[in-house]
């Protein structure tokens, strides 16, 4: 299911940059919304259009499936209603100190959370709600499933690979289009201006307002070339120029971070035995047929929306 923290973790970097934009008002039918030479979009035309929007859909089963907005929207509500109540019923439901207890450790692993569903018009209840479903869903998924401390620490031996960070650089970067560019390049870095200073003032690569910086790369995503040049790099070493179809580029290693295991501490431990419940409950505890099972069952009063016939159909085959 596509929830809201779904959407926050997809436009996060991006909202963080618009911390000082002030909370957006509710949609409301009346209120005007942009105005376009003069013509205003009210809250009434923008909420009929977006719940009957054309070419619109989503994935579902590896197919695309085109539905309207207003129906998508209405599908995901039915459905987190549906598993809360199934989860109810089957003793499995998150308690609210539980909810208030995985809020507090994720706010305390990203405290901007809060901050980006505030950008996104969402309040705390919101978030409460999305962790209540994520945990009812992973409750239902995960009944009668025991992982023991062994288990935990056999998949983390037997895994290496999971739990290793590469070799990775921080580099910066300048781009050229020819030997005239890069002669010019040479010559300032040879008189002593920042690499930084060169690249914001003769790079074509886009990162070239930043100073040419491009974070942290792993090792063993560069192309051969790259490494090439890079292979016996230093903290603070500039490379040789790497030729490439278009431009050619030159490498400054701002910093050097070697190959590292991620220890075995209590934090992986509760994501290895999370992920291994979770395992074993999806050959165990069938959610999909479960919910399915629970929707035809369900009693439904319709009330004449736009998208009542996509619901029944939707009820009717338990998908």
């Amino acid at each position: 299911m596509m929830r809201a923290g779904l959407l926050v973790a997809a436009f996060l970097p991006a909202l963080l940059h618009a911390q000082t934009v002030p909370t957006p008002p509710t949609v409301t039918p009346d209120r005007t919304l942009i105005v376009v030479n003069g013509e205003a979009v009210k809250g009434d035309v923008y909420v009929r259009r977006l719940q009957v929007l054309p070419n619109v859909g989503r994935m579902m089963e590896n197919r695309y499936v085109a539905a309207t907005p207003g129906y998508l929207a209405m599908q995901q509500i039915v459905n987190e209603i549906l598993i809360w109540q199934l989860a109810t019923e089957k003793g499995v439901a998150p308690t609210a100190a539980a909810v208030d207890a995985e809020l507090a450790k994720r706010l305390e692993r990203a405290p901007e959370l809060k901050e980006a569903f505030r950008l996104l018009g969402l309040t705390e209840d919101d978030l409460k709600h999305e962790i209540k479903i994520e945990l009812a869903e992973f409750a239902l998924t995960t009944m009668g499933v025991n992982v023991t401390d062994q288990e935990v620490e056999g998949y983390y031996r037997a895994h290496p690979d999971q739990f290793s960070v590469p070799k990775r650089l921080v580099l910066r970067i300048i781009a050229v289009a020819d030997e005239a560019a890069q002669r010019k390049v040479d010559g300032e870095l040879a008189a002593g201006k920042s690499f930084a200073d060169v690249a914001r003032a003769l790079s074509v690569d886009p990162s070239a307002r930043d100073g040419g910086m491009l974070g942290e790369i792993p090792f063993d995503g560069l192309g051969d070339q790259a490494k090439s040049a890079l292979q016996n790099a230093t903290k603070g070493s500039v490379s040789s120029w790497v030729p490439g179809s278009i431009v050619r580029v030159k490498f400054f290693v701002e910093d050097l971070k070697p190959a590292e295991t991620i220890p075995l501490d209590a934090d992986q431990k509760v994501a290895i035995r999370r992920q291994l419940m979770l395992d074993k409950g999806q050959v165990r505890n069938n959610l999909p047929k479960m919910l399915a099972e629970f929707r035809k069952k369900a009693r439904i009063e319709w009330q004449n929306t736009p998208f009542d016939r996509q619901l029944k159909q939707m009820f009717e085959q338990g998908g």
